[in-house]
């Protein structure tokens, strides 16, 4: 209940209406980034809600607020999700930062790092999708722009 009164609390404080499809894509976009890049620190964490907005640029012209949270939800993407209808509530400092970023995400305060639109951690998988294509490491992941 805590964690819900502070995220009412920060859309009425900066002046912004809070909606129901706010909420749910401000929880969904912090839970994707928290356990899809938890141990990455602040840039791969951007990194990670960058791929986000970048493929709803790439699928739906446009970044709105449901475009990525479909874009986070979207089967077999970011496999925090997969075969998931929700994941728990992060903990700690990460969390708060996942939050932040989501926050900054819903409200139109987010600005891209980086022009990817997928990555992989390069010590559990190597795709072959990923051959032949410029790569950017960051932390654990590497991450690549795909121009299918």
């Amino acid at each position: 209940m805590k964690i819900l009164l502070t995220v009412v609390s920060m859309f009425f404080c900066m002046g912004a209406m809070a909606s129901t499809n706010d909420l749910k894509a401000l929880d969904v976009l912090a839970k994707t980034l928290y356990y899809e890049a938890r141990g990455e620190g602040e840039r791969g964490i951007r990194a990670v809600a960058s791929t986000i907005v970048n493929r709803a640029v790439k699928k739906d012209k446009v970044a709105s607020v449901e475009n990525c949270m479909k874009q986070a939800l979207k089967r077999k993407q970011y496999s925090c999700w997969n075969g998931k209808t929700d994941l728990k509530i992060g903990k700690g400092k990460t969390w708060e930062l996942c939050r932040k970023i989501a926050y900054e995400m819903v409200v139109g305060k987010f600005e891209v790092t980086t022009e990817h639109t997928h990555y992989y951690a390069h010590k559990v998988v190597n795709p072959y999708w990923a051959k032949d294509v410029d790569k950017e490491k960051i932390g654990n992941h590497t991450f690549l722009t795909v121009r299918w």
